[in-house]
């Protein structure tokens, strides 16, 4: 039997810092959009619908592999 990882409990708590910090980090990068992606956040941490928990990991994630292969 599978089940879920609490990736918006991990995200409004205990990852905040680490999620926010990762997600500003992608406005350096020209290929995205900076305002959409604030905005997401913005959502994401004002419980506004549309934008799950997966969403703001999957952008962590990219943030944390662009840096780790140092792609400016």
């Amino acid at each position: 039997m599978g089940f879920v990882l609490p990736y918006d409990k991990w995200l409004r708590n205990d990852l905040r810092e680490f999620s926010l910090k990762n997600l500003e980090a992608l406005s350096d990068f020209t290929f995205l959009n900076s305002d959409k992606l604030r905005s997401i956040t913005s959502d994401f941490y004002n419980n506004k619908n549309g934008v799950s928990s997966s969403m703001i990991w999957t952008l962590v994630a990219l943030s944390v592999w662009l840096s780790s292969n140092e792609i400016k």
